[in-house]
Order: structure tokens, then C-alpha cells, then sequence
């Protein structure tokens, strides 16, 4: 079962790996960079989303975690 929550994956090894090979493709492909906030600013949010995709035949293809 996908988990609803980044706090549940994060206690699933296999999740953990999803969402590091999610962020490390983010760093690598330069989407965003890590900076400071400037004052009197908002910062939005973001959500992790989960899917485990399948074969044809039923079994996991792989375990696939998104940054929205």
C-alpha cells in the first residue's frame, strides 16, 4: 500500500530510497537551490505523493516518490 504521509514512508527503507533518489535528482538537475528566505516573505509548501508501479504481471516494478 502507498503511504499517505512522508512520516509514514520515512519509517520504510525502501520508501527512504525513493524520496533520495527524488531530491538527489533535483539537486543534480539544478531544478532549485537551496537559499536563505528574504525578510517579509512566505514560503509555500510542498507534498511528497507515493506510487508503487507494477508490471504487467502484478509484481513491483518500482517504488516512486514525488515532490510536488
Amino acid at each position: 500500500m502507498d503511504p499517505k504521509f512522508a512520516k509514514q514512508a520515512l519509517t520504510n527503507p525502501t520508501w527512504l530510497v525513493a524520496m533520495k533518489a527524488e531530491y538527489d535528482a533535483f539537486i543534480n538537475n539544478g531544478t532549485w537551490t537551496h537559499v536563505s528566505l528574504p525578510p517579509n516573505k512566505v514560503l509555500f509548501g510542498c507534498k511528497w505523493v507515493f506510487r508503487i508501479k507494477e508490471n504487467p504481471d502484478g509484481t513491483i516494478s518500482k517504488y516512486k516518490a514525488r515532490l510536488l
